[in-house]
C-alpha cells in the first residue's frame, strides 16, 4: 500500500450487557480491541484489485500501526473491503482517490 494520507487508532470496547430478572441492568467488562482506520489520498487500481483477492481469501491479517500510547504494534487483525470513493486517471494511470480501510484487533486486551 502507499503512504497513508491519514490514520487513527483508537479502541473499541468489548462488554456484556445483561438484564437482571429484577430488572436491574449489569455491564460486564472484557476488554477493549484496538480498531485502526487508515485513508489514503491515491491507491492504484492494481492495489486495490490485489488487496481485494487476499482479503476475499479471508483470515487475519497482521498489521502494524502507531499505538495511542506513542508505541508502533503488530498484531493480527480482519480488514474490512477498501472503500474507495472516486474513480480517476493520474497521469494516464488508473487511481482511486480517497481510499480508507478499516482494521479490527483479533484479541481484546
Amino acid at each position: 500500500m502507499p503512504r497513508t494520507k491519514d490514520i487513527t487508532s483508537s479502541d473499541s470496547e468489548v462488554s456484556k450487557v445483561i438484564t437482571m430478572a429484577s430488572g436491574k441492568t449489569v455491564k460486564e467488562m472484557i476488554g477493549f480491541r484496538a480498531v485502526v482506520t487508515a485513508k489514503w489520498d491515491y491507491v492504484p487500481v492494481a492495489t486495490i484489485t490485489a488487496l481485494q483477492t487476499m482479503l476475499r481469501a479471508g483470515g487475519w491479517f497482521t498489521v502494524g500501526y502507531p499505538d495511542p500510547d506513542g508505541t508502533d504494534k503488530s498484531i493480527k487483525m480482519s480488514i474490512s473491503m477498501p472503500q474507495p470513493k472516486v474513480f480517476k486517471f493520474v497521469n494516464s494511470v488508473p487511481m482511486w482517490h480517497d481510499v480508507s480501510l478499516t482494521m479490527t484487533a483479533q484479541e481484546v486486551v
